[in-house]
């Protein structure tokens, strides 16, 4: 059974940022199925506005190539459940994604 894991958007953007750094490893451990990468549909959301944020002058193809992967390898949970235990909102919205799933 792999480990699972819900991946912090910081990850997602440290690996499009540096390819060859421990982030984008996490990120091809879930490509390749090594780890069960868990995401719901507010988790795609945040990941795809924050990369296109112009400060990481990231290009449209390393965007969609990237949440492209993600979506065809992750379990996408629909969170049941709101979570209100983190003072950071964005914070709430990755916990439900753990907790609040019912994959997981």
């Amino acid at each position: 059974m792999s480990p699972k894991a819900v991946y912090d958007t910081n990850i997602i953007i440290s690996a499009a940022l540096s390819p060859s750094g421990i982030p984008s490893s996490l990120v091809a451990l879930a490509v390749d199925g090594t780890v069960q990468l868990y995401v719901s549909p507010v988790i795609l959301e945040e990941y795809t506005e924050v990369l296109h944020r112009p400060k990481f002058e990231l290009s449209e193809q390393v965007i969609t190539g990237l949440i492209r992967r993600i979506t065809e390898t992750a379990v996408v949970v629909h969170p049941t459940h709101t979570l209100s235990v983190s003072p950071d909102e964005s914070d709430n919205r990755f916990l439900a994604g753990v907790y609040g799933g019912k994959e997981w």
